[in-house]
């Protein structure tokens, strides 16, 4: 018995372990294709795989076939297919132990599998040879053959999970693999050929086969050659197309990178394990000021940051853990000098499950910086604002409660922030004022605009104080209201002085009733009444005779007097009735409800009865005697004005018969309508007459003296009754429409005139010019204006337009417009007659006005200095000027003075002057510097 090993042919033995080298290193680029794929992919890649290695083996078993004793081998067919069953077998299974979920584990015992299972393939190949002998084998050092295969598989497959430093590169790994792996299964062959025994039998030439026939050794070692070098060529050739393509791809992606980090806006660093630099993109550059160079140089980063402790910043981008990205604000210093701040991202590059350095991403973020910086100092400097102001600042969110309240909660309200904080504002909002209260709000955040309120709010001692309030809405990201922020302050003593100024715009500051605008709306609302339940309405005009007399021997004070007494006797008799107090000594007195009209008569006698009493004033016994008027709706007249008319029409009669004197309105009255219509045609014919003229009462500086204007006044100059008063002939203007034409004139000629003494080097600020009520509702009047200064070349800032009360209040929204029309024009607005209408405070902030004139009324006592003060000091908020008419007293001067009213008009400076007579005073001088010299003109 002897072993096998010498009878190798040397040729075949070179040959077949170049078939087990490339067949394993075919096995292995396939291996690491399909660790790559997926699916369906990733099974064939295996299976492929597995077949490749398997023949290969297979057929470098049969290539290195010794030629052994008597000639060359023959082989049964049969075992030669079950030895390359086995093969394929042990290739594939092997394969797919590997490569499904791989691990070490299963790399160990892929290794096991491949040793045993080759051996066996050997061993069953062997048993293919028909020869005249015996074969025996060693079976204790086939074994250790089959271990140190089985090691060397192992080991190769252990390069899948333990890659080199430096990483794999595409041919020296799988080579080597190929070497280890090939070189252990052709180390297998010849170790079990050389353990192998044979010894002489007798042959059975004349046996049959096994299955097949028999195939000569010469005849399968030249096929199974050609196959194998075949399949491994096919093989190679596939896996280097693919790798072709594959290359082919990653130059493409690697342009795309390329494109990408050079032209990312970004600023974009490569970093290697050590953090240090690899390179720059075109952004980084840029921002920074150096150069690519300058960035590779070993260290370089850490000589350009900014703060000291940055580096240790910018070294965790070499650290950081895997798949872990790291974001940090970092700061440079640029290549001139100043720093920039960056806002930095890590992103971890990783091949193969390692690590192999980092992206740093950094965008330029100084301006944001510097941005966010100064809004936190402005939120700082407006929370030191908030927190020192006496304004209240509250922040409030959708169901109302309390966010924040400033420190002023605590001065103003009594009541500390911390312990409101929380609860509901409207806790402490006066119960009658929730509901509008919650009514802004739902406003506020179904709108989202902003809204104001006036309400009552509580303060810690039990009272409530008025508050005036804003709220703002603040909005969340998508734009809807998420919280309220208000901002409000005490307005107890405006709300005080707006009640009292609204007092005074309705009642008589001297008696306390109703005035005349008063008057007119209570009695169209009771003339309403009386057409709804189809009643009477009686209207008395109540005239005091003589009552001038009592003013110029006792003065003004007893006048005053007396008319308070008077106004308490009259309103004591009238019970429901109401009275009302037009001007000076008249007074009106409305019955509603009367059945009759003779029903006023016994009224009005009382009224003559209860004056018939002496008034004592001081030790003196005065007697006044009325003359009184009466009209009756709708016995007399349907209409407000012609009811008011009759009524002045019987007034007029019953003072013509003297004291005590009642009189009803009747048709026979009429000769006063025929006077008023001689009056409407003398009108017509005064304008073709030019019988109208101007003239001008000056307007003072209080505080100077000077003059700062005129007023334009209308006089008519009639041939046969001398000098009507503008009050007699003003009204049948307006009724008759003639104010039309008048007020035109008065326009012109005022722009005439003025301009002309402007013209000659007078020194003239202003003019001003009233517009009657049926002037200002013209829907003309606005162009007529400009008209009228553009034909007189007149400048517009020297132009200033009076108009009263109730003009203002007539459709607001229209006389808003007409206003804000002259201003854009660059006229000058003045209210006149103020405190005698019915204004509302609440429009009259609206309302672009400049000047407020005061009611002479006002002016005529010291008892009205406190009204007077309340008017200067809201004209002030209002960013107005206060001018006081019918100045004619130095008292009264001085009073207003003290007040800080600003300018003044009355016989006190000047009477209404002629064009001459103002000339005179012009080139005297502009300034009264001698009120006593000034009041004995």
């Amino acid at each position: 018995m002897h072993t096998i090993l010498h009878n190798y042919n040397g040729q075949l033995l070179i040959l077949s372990l170049l078939i087990a080298l490339l067949s394993s290193y075919s096995y292995i680029l396939i291996l690491r294709r399909s660790l790559s794929l997926g699916g369906h992919s990733r099974l064939i890649g295996m299976i492929t795989g597995g077949a490749s290695l398997g023949l290969g083996l297979w057929s470098m078993h049969f290539i290195a076939m010794p030629i052994l004793p008597g000639g060359p081998a023959q082989f049964q067919l049969a075992w030669i297919i079950l030895s390359l069953f086995v093969a394929v077998a042990v290739g594939c299974a092997s394969y797919l132990l590997a490569c499904v979920r791989p691990s070490r584990s299963r790399f160990i015992g892929s290794g096991l599998l491949t040793g045993c299972g080759y051996g066996t393939m050997h061993i069953v190949a062997m048993q293919s040879l028909n020869v005249t002998f015996e074969l025996s084998y060693k079976p204790d050092i086939i074994v250790l053959f089959i271990l140190a295969a089985s090691a060397g598989c192992t080991a190769e497959l252990l390069f899948n999970i333990r890659p080199s430093e430096n990483g794999e590169t595409a041919l020296r790994m799988p080579t080597t693999r190929g070497l280890l792996l090939g070189g252990s299964i052709f180390l297998l062959h010849i170790g079990i050929m050389d353990v192998t025994r044979i010894a002489d039998r007798a042959a059975h030439p004349h046996g049959a086969p096994f299955l097949f026939d028999i195939i000569h050794a010469y005849t399968i070692t030249m096929w199974v050659s050609i196959f194998a070098v075949f399949v491994i060529a096919v093989l190679l050739a596939v896996y280097y197309e693919e790798q072709r393509r594959i290359w082919s791809q990653a130059r493409e992606l690697e342009q795309r990178y390329m494109s990408l980090f050079e032209n990312n806006r970004n600023m974009v660093f490569w970093l290697d394990n050590r953090g240090g630099i690899r390179q720059v993109n075109r952004a980084a550059v840029e921002t920074l000021g150096y150069t690519a160079e300058q960035f590779a140089a070993e260290g370089f980063i850490r000589t350009i940051l900014a703060a000291p402790g940055a580096s240790g910043e910018w070294s965790r981008s070499g650290s950081g853990i895997l798949e872990q990205r790291d974001t940090y604000d970092l700061r440079l210093r640029h290549r001139d000098g100043h720093e920039v701040e960056l806002a930095v991202s890590n992103v971890p590059i990783v091949q193969q499950g390692r690590r192999i350095g980092h992206f740093v991403v950094a965008e330029d973020v100084t301006l944001q910086r510097e941005t966010e910086r100064a809004l936190k100092r402005s939120e700082e400097q407006y929370k030191l604002i908030t927190e020192h102001m006496s304004d209240l600042i509250t922040l409030i969110d959708r169901e109302g409660r309390l966010l924040y309240c400033s420190p002023s909660y605590e001065m103003v309200l009594g009541l500390k922030p911390e312990e409101i904080v929380g609860r509901s504002a409207l806790e402490f909002v006066h119960p009658d004022d929730v509901s509008p209260v919650l009514e802004r709000i739902r406003y506020v955040l179904e709108t989202g605009k902003p809204a104001t309120s006036e309400f009552r709010f509580f303060h810690r001692d039990g009272y409530h104080l008025v508050i005036d309030a804003q709220g703002e809405p603040i909005l969340d990201e998508h734009g809807n209201v998420a919280k309220i922020i208000v901002s409000s302050r005490d307005a107890t003593v405006r709300k005080h002085a707006e009640e009292l100024i609204d007092h005074m715009a309705h009642h008589d500051a001297l008696t306390g009733l109703l005035n005349r605008r008063a008057f007119h709306d209570k009695l169209s609302l009771c003339l309403q009444e009386a057409q709804r339940h189809h009643s009477k309405l009686g209207l008395l005009f109540v005239n005091l005779n003589r009552f001038k007399t009592i003013n110029d021997s006792l003065g003004y004070a007893y006048g005053d007097m007396v008319l308070k007494e008077v106004a308490m006797r009259i309103q004591a008799v009238g019970g429901t009735a109401v009275l009302a107090r037009l001007s000076g000594d008249e007074f009106t007195l409305l019955l509603p409800a009367l059945s009759q009209a003779e029903e006023a008569l016994p009224v009005a006698a009382r009224i003559v009865s209860v004056l018939s009493d002496p008034i004592a004033l001081d030790g003196q016994e005065l007697h006044v005697t009325p003359s009184i008027g009466i009209a009756v709706y709708p016995v007399h007249a349907h209409e407000e004005s012609l009811l008011i008319q009759y009524a002045h029409t019987a007034l007029y009669v019953a003072k013509e018969r003297g004291g005590d004197s009642i009189q009803m309105y009747s048709y026979e009255l009429n000769e006063r309508g025929m006077s008023l219509l001689e009056l409407e045609n003398g009108l017509r014919k005064a304008l073709e007459r030019e019988e109208f003229t101007l003239v001008y009462q000056p307007q003072v500086d209080l505080r100077t003296l000077n003059i700062v204007g005129v007023e334009a006044l209308i006089r008519w100059c009639h041939p046969e009754r001398g000098m009507i008063s503008p009050l007699d002939f003003i009204p049948v203007a307006e009724e008759t429409g003639l104010i039309h034409s008048l007020g035109e004139w008065v326009l012109r000629q005022a722009c005439r005139e003025i301009g002309g003494l402007r013209s000659e080097g007078y020194s003239i600020p202003r003019v001003a010019v009233n517009l009657s009520g049926v002037q200002f509702r013209d829907a003309g009047i606005v162009r007529l204006v400009g008209d009228v200064l553009r034909e007189q070349q007149f400048p517009a800032d020297r132009m200033e337009l009076e108009i009263t009360e109730s003009m203002a209040m007539y459709k607001v929204e229209q006389v808003m417009e007409k206003l804000e029309a002259f201003k854009r024009m660059g006229l000058s607005l003045a209210l006149d007659d103020f405190g005698t209408g019915y204004s509302s405070l609440g429009y009259l902030h609206r309302f672009p006005i400049d000047t407020l004139k005061i009611d002479k009324s006002f002016i005529s006592t010291t008892e009205h200095s406190a009204i007077v003060g309340a008017v200067t000091a809201m004209a002030e908020s209002l960013k107005m000027t206060v001018l006081a008419e019918g100045v004619e007293k130095p008292a009264q001067l001085q009073t207003l003075q003290e007040l800080g009213c600003d300018y003044g008009q009355g016989y006190l400076f000047s009477k209404p002057l002629t064009l001459s007579e103002l000339k005179e005073v012009l080139a005297d001088h502009t300034r009264y510097g001698n009120i006593s010299e000034v009041s004995s003109r």
